[in-house]
């Protein structure tokens, strides 16, 4: 059972009831139901509390547009509830709507998104031999994305089948004309799905593609060849995330980067969906930060070139008006226990890997060491043993960002673990990556999403702008970073403080 407040689920209960057969036969077992999730406690506030999202420190408030969830069917199977609903126009919302889904398959698909993320096309810059090389792989990349893309979207939505009277049909031709540049789409799980059950979103791809039609063969968007640069694929104005000026013209196979759930929406998971049992605490709308704001850091010292991981780190002092702890960075475990005590922001650049089935994130030089290496266990082993102030993480509600640059064992399910073990300490938000990635664009990631979020945009805006920063770039590994937060999750500082101390980091051991 599912009750909504719009297009959100507020809480999902799995519900066990008995039918008699014969009036006033009695139940061999009572009937019981279990919570497998959470997104509010009570009722009472929700219009107050949930019912929309403040995307940026001046934005407007905004209703969440659709909703959709991960949940146990009860048959050994699970299923894709969606619902949509328009705050504005009561008859553009949809009922719910719901379909089974084959998880083999999505697995099968996010095995190929991250060696797609990687290299998209496939091919290396040396066999483009145009003098638009740059751009030509820009373009063969995001063929390949939107393929891949489109593929995830079909899974999703085709053969749903829809509450009230509408058919399927009608039902996905409203759903896709009613979504709106910016709008927020609510992602969660119930406790009860797999943590494998990874469903990439940010790559749903929601312009038509079929594959091998010969009368309509693919086609780049215009907006690509006007706006990047022939010679270096960069943007030749940065913009940010309106609406593509041809949309008008997004028939079936134009390949567009407006096409993508990732670089058109903010996308929000919220933590509560992680567990099985919900507590009594309403999700982290704000990181209450002190000027200037607190930020414990773990860091890898694998990595080339000192200057620019020492500029990595100023970057993001001065984005937050951040004060580090220690000040020249942890790259021992025992060293990044110690500035858990009470930290506003957890920033952990790292390399990750596999120990078995446990998850390990590396930092400092990379060895096999255990002072060098973090497991899912050792945050709530430190809640535990006091080197945590408990009551200080639940007031301050941290934001922990982990940047796992070259993580070729990382799969996203495992990063859930992280996400969880941090889950238990009372964080308001955990970011994480789905892929590998290279260490500059790791850099690059990191020093946008936290300029944003110094100047007020809230995690989803946040993640969405630092996307398209990317992409300005001519990069579309932004789509490899995902939040686990409440979208409009915001840095809300106290009044009084002191400037930030530049960063003495200790000096790493190569510059290659």
């Amino acid at each position: 059972m599912c009750l909504y407040y719009g297009a959100q689920v507020i809480q999902s209960a799995v519900l066990d009831i008995g039918v008699q057969r014969q009036p006033g036969q009695v139940q061999e077992t009572p009937n019981s139901g279990l919570v497998d999730y959470v997104l509010t406690p009570g009722f009472r506030a929700v219009e107050e509390t949930i019912a929309t999202r403040r995307l940026s420190e001046n934005g407007e408030a905004v209703p969440v547009k659709v909703g959709l969830m991960l949940n146990d069917d009860l048959s050994g199977s699970h299923r894709l509830l969606l619902k949509m609903h328009d705050t504005e126009t009561e008859t553009a919302s949809l009922p719910p709507a719901w379909k089974s889904y084959d998880a083999g398959m999505i697995q099968s698909v996010l095995e190929r998104a991250r060696s797609i993320l990687v290299n998209p096309a496939g091919q290396s810059l040396a066999s483009y031999n145009s003098e638009s090389f740059l751009l030509d792989k820009f373009k063969d990349d995001l063929t390949a994305l939107g393929e891949l893309g489109a593929e995830l979207y079909s899974i999703l939505l085709q053969g749903i089948t829809p509450g009230g009277s509408l058919s399927p049909l009608a039902w996905r031709k409203k759903f896709r004309s009613a979504l709106q540049p910016g709008d927020v789409i609510q992602l969660a799980r119930a406790g009860s799905v797999p943590s494998a059950h990874i469903i990439p979103w940010a790559l749903v791809y929601e312009i038509p593609i079929e594959p091998g039609h010969s009368q309509k063969p693919f086609k780049i968007c215009r907006v690509v060849d006007e706006q990047w640069d022939k010679v270096t694929a960069t943007r030749k104005q940065a913009q940010g995330f309106a609406a593509c000026p041809y949309e008008h013209e997004h028939e079936t196979n134009v390949i567009c980067p407006f096409g993508f759930w990732g670089y058109k929406y903010t996308l929000e998971q919220p933590l509560s969906a992680l567990h099985s049992k919900g507590w009594d605490i309403e999700p982290a709308r704000r990181v209450l930060a002190d000027i200037p704001i607190k930020v414990a850091v773990a860091a890898t010292e694998d990595v080339p070139r000192k200057s620019r991981y020492q500029a990595h780190f100023e970057s993001i002092r001065q984005a937050v008006s951040a004060e580090y702890l220690p000040s020249g960075l942890a790259r021992e475990r025992d060293e990044f226990r110690d500035s858990l005590r009470a930290p506003q922001i957890v920033y952990i650049l790292c390399h990750g890997g596999k120990d078995g089935k446990v998850t390990t994130l590396s930092i400092g030089p990379r060895d096999k060491d255990a002072k060098h290496t973090i497991t899912p266990d050792l945050p709530g082993n430190w809640g535990e043993h006091d080197y945590i102030d408990l009551e200080k993480w639940e007031e301050t509600r941290p934001l922990v960002f982990i940047n796992g640059c070259y993580t070729t064992d990382l799969l996203p399910e495992l990063t859930l673990d992280f996400v969880s073990a941090f889950r238990d300490l009372m964080v308001g938000g955990v970011i994480g990556t789905e892929i590998e990635v290279t260490v500059e664009f790791g850099y690059q990631a990191a020093e946008r999403f936290f300029e944003h979020l110094g100047r007020g945009s809230g995690v989803g805006q946040a993640i969405l702008s630092m996307r398209w920063d990317l992409l300005n770039q001519g990069s579309f590994i932004g789509l490899a970073y995902t939040p686990y937060a409440m979208s409009d999750m915001h840095l809300k500082r106290s009044l009084s403080g002191t400037p930030s101390p530049a960063i003495s980091a200790a000096p790493i051991s190569n510059d290659r």
